[in-house]
């Protein structure tokens, strides 16, 4: 007989990067919903990243949080729905932004 509680420690990781081509153009993040999720720049880049919450507005300079090319600590972030309510907007072309989300595994994942 198997057991089909659910194991409420069960949790997964998912990581990615977000590439800013074109220099002005706000991009926002993924879709996925979690309960932390953490924020760094790729060690390579060269340039600010510009994060805000997109409201018609461009996320820029002048209206986001910076991100710059030599900050070597995380930004982490906690009860946010969502990575999507987020964009960033590059300074740079090609430069990325790294992040990381703990989220609750699917049910049919795990022993």
């Amino acid at each position: 007989m198997g057991d089909d509680r659910v194991d409420p420690y069960r949790k997964s990781v998912q990581t990615g990067q977000l590439i800013g081509q074109v220099t002005g153009t706000p991009y926002q993040l993924p879709y996925l919903a979690g309960e932390r999720a953490i924020l760094r720049p790729h060690p390579d880049n060269t340039g600010n990243i510009w994060v805000g919450f997109h409201t018609g507005a461009a996320v820029g300079d002048d209206t986001g949080f910076p991100i710059t090319s030599t900050d070597t600590d995380a930004i982490p972030l906690e009860g946010l729905a969502n990575l999507s309510v987020l964009w960033a907007n590059f300074d740079v072309a090609d430069d990325r932004l790294c992040w990381i989300m703990l989220y609750d595994a699917p049910a049919g994942l795990g022993p």
